[in-house]
């Protein structure tokens, strides 16, 4: 018996809850004791659960009679969403209160269920006549919890009316404990200072301007400071294009920088960039993305984030210059595509200069230049997970992975064979190769490398036998050709059963490929028609899976 939709009448939530209680008797052994006490009432204390009835009966309590602990546990199982939307009342914990007197008391002063708040301001969003009393109710019923909200300002809302909304909810700004910005209106963030100081319980921030803000907002010298008085923050996300924020960088654990809009390109902003680097003594996972960040100079070397463990960064001068002994996962993504034959060696030498122990890269549109390529791979020994991503290809690109896959083999080791060589990334068990084509050029690249020489490495990786290095355990394999010209790309003739035979072995395996033309000696196993954009003007592709 499963509930996919909202349950919307009292006769729905009885047969449920019938259903809720049977199944616990079923699996008593498998529930805390307390559980089962409530349910046996041969060891019931009616001073733990006081609205019971002494009564020996093994059967279920009646509705009405049940403890609120257990309507409680129901109820949170029943309610379809864990956020509170104050404009929808007929989702969550409203649909619940409506039901009968009783239940409305459990749920209006049962706290926890109200403390997920999100805000859309947009017209379509608000489509209640008192916008204002709803919000109000759920700050009651919130009581003093901690409140996690998502506040989304509409592009056409009305700014009078997402001023009153803010302050009603900078009233309880101490109580901010997760904090989802998106503001579409300078006018929003100048309201939004009355919150300084005040945000003393603030762990999470996610701060945000929709494109037309950023694009219009000028960029000032002077960063805001609305969140620099915030002594339990851990973890930053910003992307207020040329926008800046104060922070408390010394105290983050996790910093997402997000460079974007017209005024980016106007700036030269790495010394931004490493004056809050410097203060990141703490942090442990940090990204940048900045695709706009072309008027740039060189930055500060030698900055070093002794907690460091994962990094997204695609502009060479951040890989330069920092020093991250205990940097585990690294994810090169391409901002600039002057940067395409640069990442890999300063990738390099970040990882000799920090002697750090990598356990998973994602190169994102480098230039698999051979040698140094194969200088990463040398260097990082423990690394257990590798990513190869391209959004433009080229058949240079084709011709590197051809030469650089075969060096991955195992050699030696296997039954009557004699000297056995350590292989490169003798840890390795997950590989991914996600290959995107759709420019314009008259000539159609090649993407042949997913033939062959990848089922070659795959098996040999999958199926040898030398010991203390690891069989691989998963590939993904995903292309996607969008362009005018249609190529043909599949696994190879005869591949899609040596794929499947890994398959079967127990080894985890995708292959699926969007656009292109059939290839005749290679017939997928299924196929449909997908939108690679959710446009519904947008052309179709025929997806096709393999494996």
């Amino acid at each position: 018996m499963l509930f996919s939709d909202p349950l919307t009448n009292k006769a729905q939530y009885e047969k449920f809850m019938d259903y809720y209680s049977k199944l616990y008797l079923r699996n008593a052994s498998d529930i805390p004791s307390f559980m089962s006490t409530i349910f046996h009432c041969d060891d019931l204390d009616a001073e733990n659960v006081p609205r019971i009835k002494e009564e020996k009966s093994k059967q279920p309590a009646f509705i009405n009679e049940m403890p609120t602990e257990i309507l409680l546990n129901i109820f949170s199982q029943a309610i379809p969403s864990t956020t509170i939307d104050p404009f929808k009342a007929t989702a969550g914990p409203w649909v619940l209160s409506k039901v009968c007197k009783k239940w409305n008391s459990i749920i209006t002063t049962y706290a926890p269920l109200w403390t997920n708040i999100t805000i859309d301001t947009s017209p379509k969003a608000m489509n209640v006549l008192k916008p204002y009393r709803c919000l109000l109710d759920v700050l009651k019923h919130s009581q003093d919890q901690p409140l996690s909200i998502r506040f989304v300002e509409g592009e056409n809302t009305m700014l009078s009316v997402t001023h009153i909304l803010l302050r009603i909810l900078m009233k309880h700004a101490p109580r901010w404990k997760n904090l989802d910005f998106t503001l579409s209106n300078p006018e929003t963030l100048a309201v939004l200072d009355a919150v300084r100081g005040r945000l003393g319980s603030l762990e999470s921030l996610t701060f945000s301007g929709s494109p037309g803000m950023i694009a219009d907002m000028p960029w000032s010298v002077t960063p805001c400071s609305i969140f620099a008085d915030t002594p339990q923050l851990k973890s930053a996300n910003v992307s207020m294009g040329g926008f800046t924020l104060e922070l408390p960088f010394a105290q983050l654990k996790s910093f997402s920088d997000h460079w974007c809009g017209a005024r980016a390109k106007e700036m030269s902003i790495p010394e931004g960039i490493s004056k809050y680097l410097q203060e990141m003594g703490q942090v442990e996972e940090y990204k940048l993305y900045g695709p706009e960040l072309k008027n740039v100079t060189p930055m500060i070397n030698n900055i070093r984030l002794p907690f460091l463990r994962t990094l997204h960064a695609g502009d060479p001068r951040v890989l330069r210059s920092i020093i991250a002994p205990r940097l585990e996962e690294v994810h090169v993504q391409l901002f600039n595509k002057d940067f395409r034959e640069v990442n890999l060696p300063v990738l390099l030498f970040l990882i000799e200069r920090s002697r750090c122990s990598l356990r998973k890269i994602t190169f994102g549109d480098c230039m698999p230049v051979v040698n140094k390529f194969i200088s990463i791979l040398r260097a990082s020994p423990a690394l257990e997970e590798l990513v190869l991503s391209f959004t433009v290809w080229n058949d240079r690109m084709d011709s590197c992975l051809l030469e650089i896959l075969p060096s991955i083999h195992v050699k030696g080791g296997g039954e009557g064979e004699g000297d056995r060589e350590t292989p490169l990334v003798p840890r390795l068990t997950k590989l991914n190769v996600i290959v995107q084509h759709k420019h314009k050029s008259r000539t159609v690249p090649s993407m042949s490398f997913l033939r062959d020489t990848l089922i070659d490495v795959v098996e040999n990786r999958r199926n040898h036998k030398m010991t203390g290095v690891a069989k691989l355990a998963s590939v993904e394999v995903r292309a996607a050709v969008l362009v005018k010209q249609d190529i043909a790309v599949s696994p190879g003739a005869g591949n899609v059963e040596r794929w499947n035979r890994l398959k079967d072995g127990g080894m985890g395996a995708l292959f699926h490929v969007i656009g292109g033309k059939a290839d005749e000696e290679c017939p997928p196993i299924n196929s449909r028609m997908i939108r690679v954009d959710p446009d519904p003007r947008s052309p179709a592709y025929l997806q096709r899976e393999y494996v």
